[in-house]
């Protein structure tokens, strides 16, 4: 089985959230860096599921309700 190749973003995320108390604010970089890596391989990425890709500027809000989500599944 081929590795996501998102998958080190989003554990990254998670660590980041857990070691902040959840506090999302925190975790922007990893946030940021989960949709650079999906907008390279979304369609390759179980990662990008649910992440939706506006353009360079995309507001990482839209990014937050998705990893809130998924936290148990990574």
């Amino acid at each position: 089985m081929k590795k996501d190749p998102c998958q080190r973003q989003a554990c990254a995320i998670q660590e980041c959230l857990q070691k902040n108390k959840y506090q999302e604010a925190a975790c922007e970089a990893q946030i940021a860096a989960l949709e650079e890596c999906c907008k390279k391989w979304y369609k390759e990425s179980g990662c990008c599921a649910g992440v939706k890709i506006k353009d360079s500027t995309t507001n990482t809000a839209a990014l937050k309700t998705t990893f809130s989500d998924q936290k148990s599944n990574v």
